[in-house]
C-alpha cells in the first residue's frame, strides 16, 4: 500500500536539480561485494529476497551485477538497485 500527494508543477526547471554526474571509482577504488552482504543490505532497506529470487553472485561499488544462470527472476533486482 502506498500513500501520498501528486501535483503538477507550474514550472518545471524549479523542481529539477542540476547535479554533477558522479564520478567512478577507479580500480584502487574499487570494492567488491559479497553475496551475503548485497541481500543484508537489501534486508535492511526492507527488501527481503529469499530461494529463487536470489540471483546475484557478486557485485562492486561500480554498480556492477552478475547474475547467476539458474535464478530467472534476478533481473526484478536491477530495478531496486537503480534506486540507491
Amino acid at each position: 500500500m502506498v500513500s501520498g500527494r501528486i501535483s503538477v508543477p507550474e514550472d518545471i526547471e524549479k523542481e529539477q536539480l542540476d547535479l554533477p554526474v558522479p564520478a567512478q571509482p577507479t580500480e584502487s577504488e574499487l570494492l567488491p561485494l559479497r553475496t551475503p552482504d548485497i541481500y543484508k543490505d537489501l534486508r535492511l532497506r526492507g527488501y527481503d529476497y529469499s530461494g529463487i529470487f536470489r540471483g546475484i553472485a557478486e557485485s562492486d561499488n561500480r554498480g556492477t551485477l552478475l547474475l547467476t544462470n539458474d535464478k530467472p527472476f534476478a533481473y526484478s533486482l536491477l530495478v531496486v538497485f537503480n534506486r540507491f
